[in-house]
């Protein structure tokens, strides 16, 4: 869904943290808004937000994941 709202659409790492059995990173994405995303229409404009996600894992197997992002900025 991305890639197709976003053709040029980028992830960055900035931060990560590992302690036991859980990951957090810090991330930051960008990219033009160049197609339809829930329900929008193209904006031709360049975004740019953080978030945050941490995963937890099991055996060598992701378990869970959490996810927020800076929407509104």
């Amino acid at each position: 869904m991305m890639r197709r709202a976003f053709p040029d659409y980028q992830r960055n790492v900035d931060d990560l943290v590992a302690a036991a059995d859980e990951v957090a990173a810090r991330l930051t994405v960008s990219g033009a808004h160049r197609g339809e995303v829930l329900g929008q229409a193209p904006t031709g404009k360049r975004i740019r937000t953080s978030g945050i996600a941490v995963f937890r894992f099991t055996s060598g197997t992701m378990a869970a994941y959490w996810a927020t992002c800076d929407a509104r900025g």
